[in-house]
């Protein structure tokens, strides 16, 4: 697998287990790629946009692909801030989240196996990277893993604008998740149900509706 962006390479050579080779422009240097044991190919400006495109920003790497969790990994680390997405399907988005999450201290991201944008290079950029250092669990049913996290005693919030109780009056439970539907739909149906609550953003009464990215960053500092 193929990413790229400076904030990404930086995160990768932290963790460089699963780097296999870096493309840098060739009048870019650091201590971290003076230190690095991956190999790396040097490539001229020039050369690196032919290959590669101009959104490098002169970083390139090949990395293995993204191992993913399982629900029964992330309650034996008994987390208390989870993060659910329900058929986030742009990955921009999905990238933008993990970073949200990552910044508001949840433990990890859920994601379903099905409807939901593949770990792509547009998801590492807007991650700056940082879906490397958040575990990423991806489970069949969502509904069927909001059941499972209850039982562990976590309080399920699901964001829809039609919900009664707005978000300033949320008090932030000792195990929390927060649930986040599509961009088009919203959360179906069954999950709105599944819900402990369903939270509303209070909003200015000309505006609609968030970027759900930006909804969800809004909801995770709130309760943070």
């Amino acid at each position: 697998m193929i990413v790229y962006g400076k904030n990404v390479v930086e995160t990768l050579l932290t963790h460089p287990h699963r780097l296999n080779h870096l493309i840098i422009q060739d009048d870019i240097t650091s201590d971290r790629l003076n230190a690095c044991t991956v190999p790396i190919t040097r490539l001229n400006k020039r050369d690196l946009v032919d290959q590669y495109g101009e959104q490098t920003q002169g970083y390139v790497a090949d990395i293995s692909p993204l191992p993913l969790g399982t629900l029964d990994q992330l309650l034996a680390r008994d987390p208390s801030r989870i993060v659910i997405l329900d058929g986030i399907m742009d990955p921009h988005n999905f990238g933008a989240i993990i970073r949200s999450a990552k910044a508001f201290r949840a433990d990890a991201v859920i994601i379903r196996k099905k409807r939901t944008a593949p770990i792509t290079a547009t998801v590492y950029k807007a991650s700056a990277g940082l879906i490397e250092t958040l575990p990423i669990i991806q489970v069949a049913n969502i509904h069927q893993t909001l059941l499972t996290l209850q039982k562990s005693n976590i309080w399920i919030y699901g964001l829809a604008g039609e919900a009664t109780l707005s978000l300033s009056d949320v008090t932030p439970d000792a195990k929390m998740a927060w649930v986040l539907g599509s961009e088009g739909d919203g959360l179906s149906a069954l999950v709105k149900k599944t819900c402990d609550q369903l939270v509303r953003i209070p909003m200015h009464d000309q505006v609609e509706s968030l970027n759900v990215s930006v909804a969800a960053a809004v909801a995770l500092f709130q309760t943070s």
